[in-house]
């Protein structure tokens, strides 16, 4: 009698708590979720500073704002922006 292989695609679609998942982790798998969130643009690098002062954050949040709409900044404020960039 002949051997027949079929393959079959099973997809399982489970509920997993983010955290919980978090947790089994090791530090180079929670490196690798970072860097995917980065990847994505779920996250910017600046969203991973930690302990900056009240005058910074809001800094950084502007900055996060502009980078994500640069599309629809006039010229000019693109311009201005590119200057104040060339001084550092």
């Amino acid at each position: 009698m002949p051997n027949i292989l079929v393959q079959v695609d099973t997809e399982i679609d489970t509920d997993i708590e983010v955290g919980d998942f978090l947790y089994e982790c090791d530090e180079d798998e929670i490196q690798e979720a970072i860097q995917w969130l980065k990847d994505k643009e779920y996250i910017k690098d600046s969203a991973m500073t930690t302990q900056v002062s009240v005058a910074e954050s809001e800094f950084i949040e502007a900055l996060d704002k502009i980078y994500s709409k640069w599309n629809v900044l006039s010229k000019e404020e693109t311009e201005l922006i590119i200057n104040i960039s060339k001084r550092f």
